[in-house]
């Protein structure tokens, strides 16, 4: 049985963003959703990853921007207003206290996460990147982490993917013909099928 509360955050101009918090009765741990640009928390990928983490007795925090991010944020890295503001959010429900802190981020929000995570420095702290960007590589290549793209995903070049696959301490799911919202154009059973295989990652992942 889960509750939703609405976390209130002042942040840039004395503007407020409201952050979805999902606290559930003898919580095994706090499970951070980091959306991308076009890609909210209410879409299939992070849509579900909360279904599951609520239906596992995770506690569930769903980071909301304070400004919609564009192209020109996600190549120049303009990032830090968003890694405080979420740092503020935490604090906000007491992030320190939980055991086990799980952090699911898509596209852009690889890059926020896995920032956070660096700045934060908790071993408690574990990421799972679903289609990272070219520039979230370096947060992978120092933790251990899971990671899921596809091989159509045009923000992650086949150099990239052959980067991840050097590295041993990344669990790393590769989908063939899987986009960057990882679909296959124009084929829906494909596409549901690879939903349910991401979120069966998912599960596996909230067991460690």
């Amino acid at each position: 049985m889960s509750k939703l509360f609405k976390i209130k955050t002042k942040v840039q101009d004395e503007k407020e963003i409201s952050n979805d918090f999902y606290k559930c009765d003898n919580s095994k741990g706090l499970v951070v959703l980091f959306p991308g640009v076009n890609y909210s928390c209410d879409k299939p990928l992070l849509h579900y990853a909360r279904k599951i983490a609520i239906l596992n007795s995770f506690d569930v925090l769903c980071i909301e921007y304070s400004k919609k991010l564009t192209k020109d944020d996600v190549e120049n890295g303009n990032l830090e207003f968003l890694e405080k503001e979420i740092l503020m959010t935490l604090k906000e429900v007491k992030y320190k206290a939980y055991n086990k802190i799980y952090f699911i981020s898509k596209s852009i929000g690889t890059k926020i996460a896995g920032e956070l995570g660096e700045v934060l420095g908790d071993k408690k702290i574990k990421q799972l990147y679903l289609t990272p960007l070219k520039g979230t590589i370096r947060y992978m290549k120092n933790i251990k982490c899971a990671a899921i793209t596809g091989t159509k995903d045009k923000f992650f070049k086949s150099e990239d993917i052959d980067i991840i696959k050097e590295e041993s301490n990344v669990n790393f799911i590769l989908i063939e013909e899987a986009n960057h919202s990882l679909e296959i154009e124009d084929d829906i059973s494909g596409s549901i099928k690879i939903l349910n295989k991401v979120s069966e990652e998912i599960i596996k992942f909230l067991s460690e």
